[in-house]
């Protein structure tokens, strides 16, 4: 029990310092010396750092996946069941400097395709839910399910990527907070887009 909650704090707290720095700046010293542990004791938990970065993915995904659960299994109809998504998948990148992803793309492969293989299962949940949306008469008939999922995660990525300078003095949450508004009333017939 103690080594997990070792365990868990050094995650919670590697989890700040690659939001801050990204991967590459980090090094297993600079980990164990912010968290006052020695060298040691960090590699006998964690062989690599690479092993941190998959359990600070691991944790920043599981709020979004117990998410995820419960709107499957709420009687909701599907343009609210999307719209829960979505904020759900927000709140996770937001939670996410976009630094450390980069970072993860270019220097941890296996990291990175498991991000992009997360990626692909928010675009099929999006998709499915405008299918359910379109057979309820409640997303435009005209939406092609596939290429709105992929258009909307594209513009989600890009506005990850975009340095807040950019934004006009609008916060990130501002701006992706109106994509998600200009994305519903796009899709949705006009009485659900609310």
């Amino acid at each position: 029990m103690m080594e997990d909650n070792s365990r868990a704090r050094i995650v919670a707290e590697t989890m700040k310092l690659f939001n801050y720095r990204g991967y590459k700046s980090v090094t297993m010293r600079e980990i164990a010396n912010h968290l006052g542990i020695s060298s040691r004791t960090l590699y006998n938990l964690f062989p690599s750092k690479e092993d941190i970065a998959e359990e600070v993915i691991s944790l920043l995904s599981q709020n979004v996946n117990e998410g995820i659960l419960q709107v499957r299994n709420s009687k909701s109809d599907p343009v609210s069941k999307l719209r829960q998504v979505i904020y759900l998948v927000k709140n996770e990148l937001i939670a996410i400097n976009p630094l450390l992803i980069r970072d993860i793309s270019l220097y941890v492969p296996n990291l990175n395709q498991r991000i992009l293989n997360r990626r692909d299962e928010f675009v099929q949940l999006i998709e499915d839910y405008i299918k359910q949306g379109q057979a309820a008469g409640l997303i435009k008939k005209e939406i092609n399910p596939e290429l709105a999922a992929h258009t909307y995660i594209g513009m989600l990525r890009a506005l990850i990527n975009t340095q807040n300078d950019d934004m006009h003095g609008y916060s990130k949450e501002e701006v992706f907070d109106f994509l998600i508004c200009i994305f519903f009333t796009g899709i949705c017939e006009n009485h659900t887009s609310k």
